[in-house]
């Protein structure tokens, strides 16, 4: 199948088009984005998973909890993603020498496993909070699901 020939002009058109409208895409989708930011906040926060699968009279009291802890949370999560960043990075680059993927894999799980540690310390520091129903309700719920 033969394309047929495009003049210059129409090239620069097409060309200039295109350009305007990636432009245009990655404006609004950016304005979206600021905008959703600045009416939502930054994003469901810490700990958003379990608090959704909560009981609904425990999820108030859970969301209050983790919001108190955010900026640590946002902590960690940052040293995680340095973590998972450097693997990606050897990964990039063609690297098989476990001793230099063993230590980042390690790295990563230290950091994972804080991520974890404050969770769950939250969880535990708030669970006095919750009805005797609303823990019987969640403990079935963490029985059922090992997601959680």
């Amino acid at each position: 199948m033969k394309l047929p020939r495009l003049s210059p002009r129409l090239t620069t058109g097409l060309l200039i088009g295109s350009v305007c409208l990636n432009l245009f895409a990655a404006a609004f989708f950016g304005a979206g984005l600021i905008w959703h930011e600045r009416r939502h906040g930054p994003g469901p926060g810490p700990g958003f998973g379990l608090v959704q699968r909560a009981p609904d009279d425990a999820r108030p009291i859970l969301r209050a909890a983790f919001d108190q802890h955010r900026e640590e949370f946002q902590h960690r999560f940052g040293i995680l993603r340095t973590a998972a960043s450097e693997i990606g990075r050897l990964l990039e680059r063609g690297e098989t020498d476990p001793a230099l993927l063993e230590p980042a894999f390690v790295e990563m799980r230290l950091a994972f496993d804080q991520v974890e540690i404050l969770t769950h310390e939250v969880i535990i520091a708030t669970l006095p909070e919750l009805s005797a129903e609303d823990r019987a309700e969640w403990g079935e719920q963490w029985m059922r699901d090992p997601r959680r």
